[in-house]
Formats: C-alpha cells, sequence, structure tokens
C-alpha cells in the first residue's frame, strides 16, 4: 500500500547518527572538564548519561557540565518558590484584608505565612475529614495545634491573597487577564521552571486541578478520575520533572511569529518555546495533540516529535481499516512514509488488541520486537510482534501522568470557595514533587542507592516540619559551599549507633529562633556530638537533651556549629 508519503533514509539515517554521536561526545568533553576539577572526580558520570542528565546542550550547540548541590528539603524549596514569593503573599494578603475590614486587618508576616504553609503539607500527610479535628480535643494532631491556634489559622486562611484588587482590570473587558489574582505567582514559577536544565525527551499533556466550586475557568473532562476542575498543560520529562505549564482559559492564541496550527497544536508549539532548538530533543504527545502541521512546524525548528494520531488528520494518508488489519491477526501493522514541506514523516497503524495509529518525524517501524501478550483462544502466552515506534513512544510518553500519580498521592485537599486558592494549593503541591524530583536526581547523579534516597513521603515531611518551625536565619553560613558539616556528621553517626529522640533537622537547628531552655522530668543523653553526659535541660522548641553548666554550653554549641 504505497502512497505519496516517504522518508528520505538519508536525512534519518544522518539524525539518526548525530543522535548517537552524542554520547561519546560528551563523555570526552566531560573526562576533559573532571580533570580541571579535581574535588568533582569522585562524580561518577560515565555510562550514565540519559539518567543523570548532568550534560546537557548548550545554546551554542557544546556540551556543558551541570551539577547541582545536593540540598536538603527545606533549602531547596526556599530557593525554588519561597524566596520571593513569601514577601508578594504576606504584602497582598494583609493588603486584601485591610481592603476588605479596614476595622480588623490580619497583618501577615514571612513566619505566619510559612507556618500556614507547613500547616497544609501536615495536612496533606495526615489527612481528617474536617480541618477544625485537628484542633478538637478528640482527634487533635500535635504537629498542627501546636504551631497555631485554630482562630489564627482561619484568618490567615481568609485573607490569603496574591494580587491587588484595585488593579484588577474590568470584568467586562474581553482582552482582561482571567487569571489576574494568580498572575504574579504563575509567572514567577514558569520563569523557575525554565531555569532547570532539560532532558532530552519531553512529553507535553493535560492535567486537571479537581475543583467543584463556581468559577468560570471550570472544565468537565469526562475520561479523568476527577472530573472537575481547572485544566493545565504541562512539559515534563519521562521522570515526572515538570519544566513549563499553562492554565488554561478557553483561548489558545498561536505563538508570535509562526503560523496557527489549531487550539492543540498551537498549546504544543507554546510548551515547546523554551526547549533548545537543533539540539535532538524529542516531543511526545497524544492524539489530540498530534498532527501533520504541528509535526511539521516542530521539525522545522529542529525538535523532533511523535504521537498518537486521529486518522482523520493525515490529509491524504488512506490507512487500511480496523477489519481488515483484524483480519490479518494480532500483531499486523502498516507504515506509510512522506515529505511534506521539506520534512520526512512516517505513519504506522498497528493491531493489538485495538489499533493504534502514530505518526512521527524520527521513529519508523523497523525493527519490530517480539511482545509477550495473554491468547485467551488458547489460553497461553504468546508473541506478538511489535513496531519500534510503539515502544519509542510508551518508554517516554507518561511524564505528566507520573506527575499526577505523585501528586495524587499527598494531595492538599483543603475546601476553598475562592478558585484561586485552590490553584495556589495546587501550585505548593507542584514544587514540593518538582523538587522531590530534582533531590532524586541529584542524588542518582551521586550514585546514592535508590533505597537510601529520600521517598516523596519523607521529603514532605520534612518541609512541613522545617516551616511549621524554623524561623529566620540571623547570620548565614560563610563556609565553603561543599566543605562537610562537622555537627551534621557527628549526627548521623550518632544514628547509625542505634535508636535514639529525633533530631531537628540543620534549618531548625540553626535558625537562632527560640531555642530556650527547658526542665525535664526525666534524664537524657546529651545530643551535642562527642557529649555523652546526662542532663534534665531541653531544648524547648528542638525537644532534644542537651548540657547547660557552667562547665558544659553544649546548648549553645549544638544551636551554633554547622
Amino acid at each position: 500500500m504505497s502512497h505519496s508519503l516517504s522518508i528520505e533514509f538519508l536525512q534519518l539515517s544522518q539524525g539518526t547518527a548525530k543522535v548517537r554521536c552524542l554520547a561519546p561526545q560528551a563523555e570526552m568533553i566531560l573526562t576533559m572538564t573532571l580533570k580541571r576539577l579535581p574535588s568533582l572526580r569522585k562524580i561518577i558520570l560515565h555510562g550514565a548519561l540519559s539518567k543523570t542528565q548532568l550534560v546537557v546542550p548548550c545554546q551554542s550547540g557544546k556540551m556543558c557540565l551541570r551539577v547541582h548541590r545536593r540540598w536538603s528539603p527545606p533549602s531547596i524549596i526556599s530557593e525554588d518558590f519561597l524566596a520571593w514569593t513569601s514577601c508578594l503573599i504576606c504584602e497582598q494578603s494583609s493588603l486584601y484584608s485591610a481592603q476588605r475590614n479596614p476595622n480588623k486587618v490580619t497583618s501577615m508576616t514571612v513566619n505566619d505565612l510559612e507556618q500556614f504553609m507547613g500547616i497544609l503539607l501536615t495536612m496533606s500527610i495526615m489527612k481528617l475529614p474536617q480541618t477544625r479535628m485537628y484542633w478538637s480535643e478528640r482527634f487533635r494532631i500535635g504537629q498542627v495545634a501546636d504551631t497555631m491556634t485554630r482562630d489564627r489559622w482561619e484568618e490567615l486562611k481568609q485573607s490569603l491573597h496574591f494580587n491587588d484588587n484595585q488593579e484588577e482590570p474590568d470584568k467586562d473587558d474581553p482582552e482582561r487577564d482571567r487569571l489576574y489574582k494568580v498572575r504574579l505567582l504563575l509567572d514567577h514559577l514558569v520563569a523557575k521552571c525554565h531555569e532547570l536544565p532539560k532532558s532530552q525527551k519531553l512529553c507535553v499533556d493535560e492535567q486537571l486541578v479537581p475543583f467543584k466550586g463556581r468559577s468560570s475557568l471550570k472544565q468537565y473532562l469526562p475520561n479523568k478520575p476527577k472530573k472537575w476542575g481547572y485544566k493545565l498543560f504541562l512539559l515534563c520529562d519521562e521522570c515526572g520533572l515538570m519544566y513549563n505549564f499553562e492554565v488554561y482559559t478557553g483561548k489558545i492564541l498561536p505563538q508570535p511569529g509562526f503560523p496557527d496550527i489549531g487550539a492543540s497544536g498551537n498549546i504544543v508549539f507554546r510548551m515547546a518555546s523554551v526547549v533548545p532548538r537543533d539540539l535532538n530533543y524529542i516531543l511526545y504527545f497524544d492524539n489530540w495533540f498530534c498532527s501533520v502541521d504541528l509535526q511539521v512546524v516542530l521539525k522545522k525548528v529542529g525538535i523532533s516529535s511523535v504521537g498518537t494520531v486521529r486518522e482523520a488528520r493525515l490529509r491524504g494518508c488512506k490507512l487500511p481499516s480496523d477489519k481488515e488489519l483484524k483480519r490479518e491477526g494480532r500483531g499486523s501493522y502498516v507504515e506509510m512514509e512522506t515529505t511534506f514541506e521539506g520534512v520526512s514523516l512516517r505513519a504506522v497503524k498497528w493491531f493489538d488488541n485495538r489499533h493504534v495509529a502514530l505518526l512521527s518525524s524520527f521513529a519508523s517501524a523497523s525493527p519490530e520486537q517480539p511482545v509477550k501478550r495473554f491468547d485467551k483462544k488458547t489460553r497461553t502466552t504468546v508473541n506478538v510482534p511489535r513496531p519500534a515506534i510503539v515502544a519509542v513512544y510508551n518508554e517516554s510518553m507518561g511524564g505528566v501522568d507520573l506527575m499526577d500519580m505523585l501528586m495524587a498521592l499527598y494531595r492538599i485537599q483543603l475546601r476553598s470557595k475562592k478558585w484561586y486558592r485552590r490553584l495556589f494549593f495546587h501550585l505548593l503541591d507542584v514544587v514540593v514533587v518538582n523538587c522531590w524530583l530534582l533531590h532524586r536526581r541529584d542524588a542518582t547523579a551521586a550514585d546514592v542507592p535508590r533505597k537510601e534516597q529520600m521517598t516523596l513521603l519523607s521529603f514532605k515531611a520534612d518541609i512541613a516540619c522545617a516551616l511549621r518551625q524554623q524561623g529566620k536565619v540571623a547570620t548565614p553560613s560563610r563556609r565553603r559551599p561543599f566543605a562537610p558539616s562537622r555537627v551534621e556528621n557527628e549526627l548521623q553517626a550518632k544514628k547509625r549507633r542505634g535508636p535514639a529522640a529525633l533530631v531537628p533537622s540543620k534549618e531548625i537547628r540553626l535558625d537562632t529562633v527560640d531555642h530556650l531552655p527547658t526542665f525535664s522530668q526525666k534524664k537524657g543523653r546529651c545530643k551535642y556530638p562527642k557529649c555523652t553526659g546526662i542532663t534534665r535541660v531541653m531544648c524547648r522548641k528542638c525537644n532534644v537533651h542537651l548540657c547547660f553548666t557552667p562547665g558544659k554550653e553544649c546548648l549553645q554549641k549544638f544551636h551554633t556549629d554547622p
């Protein structure tokens, strides 16, 4: 079944050779770089280029070494989200409270906001049906109730705001920004995501923020587990790490300077605007986005793509019907080729349990590989031929779905009638999951075994604990970035010797806020390293025993030594 659809094998082979040449070139440049940086020689990078992503192509076309410092959970979220947004939210929330009721203004400080977000994250881990139950006598949760009173929590929640209402554009203006109330937060988070070094394989898909309140932005997606909410478009890698996103507001305009290729194609091209050009990046998407025009435009700017496609969008390409493929048996497929506006494309239709059609500007059906399937007639496992393009698509398409799954594990489910607060809770969840994926990627790059890496639950719990307790550091540390922490190393060694009381994180221990001595009824072993004394004195905030006598000042050293 030949058609005018045909790819030049020479061009495809050159493209494949380019991709394969990246790894040896990167290894050679990386070896030269490591010789110049003796402190990084211990980091083993050879043979794990696709997993570590430490070697990435730069805008100039050369290979660059990017090594990320392994931050603790509180530090990484502070760098990515809290550094700028905290002051903005506090300012706008206090302003909104004054505008709403000048006689009773709820002022919000940065510490109040951090405690509020820490409680939100704690509630996402320790779920109760109603918010007030966290402070109730029967179901009291100390991690929440001891941080803030219930009335103060309610005041902060009601005054939570992100932009000035007096500057909001007129609702009758058809060109107004429908996301004005959260625009500053969205722009800041999108800019932070753009700064991340990108993986080679990226996917675009939609995400739903569950919400059933009143909002003109609310969408109904019948195929989603949660059918009502806000629709977002995400650009993620195969591990779920997000690099770009956009909230759907009902209108998808084309990228300036490029042709209009329909709403589904325009959003993909806008998501891919942050992807470097002509550096062998690959984009994956499903049949709602995929079209011939989209793949042609992407290929012209140097981005390869593959996706499932609706047969009605393959203009001039008549693929065999489902009955014809089914008659030929399970695993049968047909491949057709074309060159459209100088871009080579291949369309493949494969029949397994059901038919599926795929379109790609770089992948093809060969070489086919057998996959195991269960045959209901013979009740045995049989080998079914599978085109290579199907394996390529399945391998890297699920990044956005993986992000959805990780967020659903410990989602902030606080109900609110204000639509913009629901989006804020969702963005906070996105930041935590993104930071955890960065943390895990850096740990993998440093050859930390997967069993020793922090789980998402532990990561989120550490952030929640730090936000609930952490104050502002009086004097930032001036030591070298890669210098080992003496006290931290001693504490870790002490933990390995046996079960002991929980030690607070480094950020809480050194924040110089509210570390006051108190006396306990029982004696306990001093937690300062190299001290074996037994004392009744405890730090009220850290809740650990520390010597505090004229001869021993472990309490002071514990909260000052790094």
